[in-house]
């Protein structure tokens, strides 16, 4: 397995600040058009519109139980 580069570690950080500041449009920037996302357990999300919508989905569920 290939070790870790510093610049990797530094995307990996603000990927996770990212998310714990619930930064929509930060987290939403990195992917691209055709972009996947690959969820545990879930159908693969193909395309930045569906990953948008599965954000939002995610960030309305988590306001919701506030």
């Amino acid at each position: 397995m290939k070790a870790r580069t510093a610049e990797d570690a530094a995307f990996h950080q603000r990927y996770v600040e990212m998310h714990l500041k619930v930064d929509k449009a930060g987290i939403l920037a990195l992917w691209t058009e055709d972009g996947v996302d690959l969820m545990p357990g879930d159908a693969a999300m193909v395309g930045q519109k569906k990953i948008s919508a599965c954000v939002e989905e995610i960030v309305a569920k988590m306001r919701a139980t506030k």
